[in-house]
């Protein structure tokens, strides 16, 4: 390979903040094709480097902002920017990513990652220039709001183009699911990036560059770039989605029963005229805000009496109406521009609300158990007050700042129940029991009840058609349908992971289906001149999806129901959710676990009481597992892959590099065990009765209960 990089900047800066040193290191090729960028380079960066024992909290967690190729090139929408880290929310992988202006202005500087470790001993924020790095002290913005933050730091530097990642009062305090916000309204939400910048003693990350992006054959990629935009103004929902963004999903959602309202205990809100995107669009937005190089600006400005900003998305939108009970559209405004300004992540902060909501509603939680704090639906005084409580950490703001689940441990089973999360991360404004590829991306995303991982939004199209072509079923675009679901959450997973690497928006990239192999093939081979064919694309994303998926049986998510299965209803039109009483099983195929969806091992998802998931002795703990050994009882509810129908052959010799489950009966003694490959493959199932002999239990031999292999 030439060592010239086109499309890449082709340095990685490393800044070691206890003693405010940096150095600047060359990309190394293995880097490039094999990865790409963007997330999957960050997350190879912590496989390799991180000690996944670490303090998530700690000076040891490493800090990564990384790039990809075409980040801040002539392709609409490829603005983004990945930060990741290990989460201190959920203590696994951690990423989240934000468009608006950061990551092109990144790029410019010649600096294709941003590697931070240690902590400072004071507060401080970063000046990275291509020519290197500035340690300012800034302890006059502590506390001060991102915008202010923003605002000083170019004053002080006398450049009002430099662009700044910062956190807010949330970040400073630590809160676990505090976020990063750029640009103003670009916010870096999920996992609680904003709380490692924060344990850092780091402010923010303020950038500025001029070094040119080169490309291998410019005219050529500006072709492709041309057939990129033609394809999103061409697209049907590009006037809606110009009009409302995101915020279109609140009609969308609830006209179809899944929009989670009074805490997911109902999908239909009967008061959505009044806080959705149209009435957003038609009383408070005064212009349209876009991304850089995006022609489709999604975002809105918004002027509520003396309040005026940028948003908000949907999830904000939804998080503070109809999941907490609010039918206030100006009082979301206030939140959504609160929020961002103290850098708080609203899906983990909505759910939080929500849930203690709902736990003081059935006389699960007593006034007594929260230092007397009371909360009802829609109750706007006691909300504003929990949120500003939760960015202070004051009074039950400081438990409520560690995240729902980890609040949720201090009470009873069925409160703990009521936590709407996957390994410790709240999932999203949709209910799952109504769209069935996004409940099973809730199930097997790597950091958590996330649905960026794949964003299976083609279950929404109702494309018959196409889905028969793709994924061998029409079903695969009916949303109540469970046929064709792994399939199209593995393409998704694929399409989704190759936009992150790209760094272009999902939105655009994914959900309007704009970006296919064949496509962004030709985009890199044009853009870095390297060797990029649809087939090599599909072969490494896959491989990547499966090296950063579990390897062992899913710990799957599910939501304890009612009696009566939830089902929303509006004008006598009935919207049923499939959900039987307690507790939904979900189907997987056993091949998922590999990331091959599709043939004949078809495993059955249950509920167990007492289960444990061991890695047999002495299997080396892999450098790549990033911080997830968790104690399976820390993982709640539990649930398990249980049965293989076609038992691939014996397991003898096999499951010592592999993995098991035990599952405990009800009478002392008996147990079902299942062996599995380290791929995920099941080899052989064995039942030991109450009269067996304890050395033929796996218990008996494996020490520590422990959960490997959780990406």
């Amino acid at each position: 390979m030439s060592s010239r990089k086109f499309g890449y900047g082709g340095r990685i800066l490393r800044i070691d903040l206890t003693e405010r040193r940096y150095r600047i290191e060359e990309l190394e090729e293995s880097w490039i094709r094999p990865v790409i960028g963007g997330r999957a380079a960050n997350t190879k960066r912590l496989f390799e480097e991180l000690d996944p024992d670490c303090d998530a909290l700690g000076p040891e967690n490493i800090l990564v902002f990384g790039i990809g190729p075409l980040t801040g090139s002539m392709l609409p929408a490829s603005a983004y920017y990945t930060v990741s880290a290990k989460s201190p929310l959920t203590g696994i992988l951690g990423d989240s990513a934000a468009g608006g202006q950061f990551g092109p202005e990144m790029k410019l500087t010649g600096f294709d990652q941003i590697v931070i470790t240690g902590r400072a001993d004071a507060l401080l924020y970063l000046m990275v220039t291509e020519h290197g790095v500035g340690f300012v002290d800034c302890p006059d913005l502590a506390g001060r709001t991102i915008v202010d933050s923003t605002a000083e730091i170019r004053r002080s530097q006398r450049d009002h183009a430099i662009q700044v990642a910062a956190i807010g009062l949330a970040g400073e305090n630590q809160v676990l699911f505090a976020s990063i916000v750029s640009s103003g309204n670009r916010v870096n939400g999920r996992t609680g990036m904003g709380a490692v910048m924060g344990s850092k003693n780091l402010k923010a990350i303020a950038v500025r560059g001029s070094r040119p992006v080169e490309f291998a054959d410019t005219l050529e990629f500006w072709d492709c770039v041309q057939r990129v935009e033609k394809k999103i103004l061409a697209h049907g929902e590009y006037s809606k989605r110009r009009r409302m963004g995101t915020t279109m999903l609140m009609n969308d959602l609830n006209s179809i029963g899944i929009l989670p309202t009074r805490h997911f205990q109902e999908g239909v809100c009967d008061y959505v005229d009044e806080i959705s995107g149209e009435k957003l669009a038609a009383t408070h937005k005064v212009k349209n805000k876009g991304c850089f190089n995006c022609n489709l600006p999604c975002s809105r400005y918004y002027v509520v009496e003396s309040l005026e900003a940028e948003g908000p998305e949907f999830e904000t939108l939804c998080g503070f109406t109809s999941r907490i009970g609010n039918r206030d559209l100006p009082f979301a405004l206030e939140m959504n521009r609160y929020l961002n300004q103290v850098g708080m992540d609203s899906i983990s902060a909505s759910e939080v609300i929500g849930w203690l909501m709902e736990c003081e509603d059935e006389g699960l939680i007593a006034p007594e158990d929260v230092d007397g704090f009371t909360i009802g639906w829609g109750d706007t005084d006691k909300i504003r007050a929990a949120v500003e409580m939760i960015a202070s950490r004051e009074g039950i703001g400081d438990r409520m700042a560690d995240g729902t689940k980890n609040m949720a441990q201090a009470f009873g089973e069925r409160a703990q129940k009521l936590a709407m999360q996957v390994k410790g991360l709240d999932i999203i404004c949709g209910d799952p029991r109504g769209i069935k590829a996004y409940g099973l991306t809730y199930a097997v995303a790597s950091r958590g009840g996330d649905h960026l991982r794949a964003e299976p939004y083609f279950e929404l199209t109702n494309r018959h058609g196409e889905a028969k072509r793709r994924f061998g079923t029409e079903k695969a675009a009916d949303r109540l349908a469970e046929e064709g679901k792994a399939e199209l959450v593995l393409w998704s997973e694929k399409i989704a992971l190759l936009t992150d690497c790209l760094t272009m928006c999902k939105n655009v990239g994914l959900c309007m289906d704009v970006l296919d192999f064949e496509g962004a093939a030709e985009l890199l081979r044009t853009g870095t001149g390297l060797k990029f064919t649809p087939r090599y694309l599909e072969q490494k994303l896959g491989e990547a999806v499966d090296r950063l998926a579990p390897r062992r049986p899913v710990l799957l998510f599910q939501r304890r129901l009612p009696d009566a299965a939830r089902a929303a209803r509006k004008d006598g039109q009935g919207f049923v959710l499939h959900a039987a009483p307690g507790v939904r099983s979900l189907r997987l195929d056993l091949r998922a676990r590999r990331r091959r969806f599709g043939g004949r091992g078809l495993a059955r998802c249950l509920v167990v009481h007492k289960r444990t998931l061991l890695r047999p002795q002495g299997v080396r703990k892999p450098r790549h597992m990033v911080g997830l050994h968790r104690p399976l009882s820390e993982l709640q509810p539990v649930v398990l892959l249980l049965r293989d129908r076609h038992r691939e052959g014996p397991a003898a010799g096999h499951h010592r590099r592999g993995w098991r489950i035990v599952e405990r009966g009800d009478r002392p003694g008996a147990e079902r065990r299942w062996c599995f490959s380290d791929h995920g493959t099941a080899l052989d199932q064995t039942e030991v009765l109450p009269d067996s002999k304890p050395s033929e239990k796996i218990s008996s031999r494996d020490t520590g209960c422990r959960i490997a292999r959780s990406m």
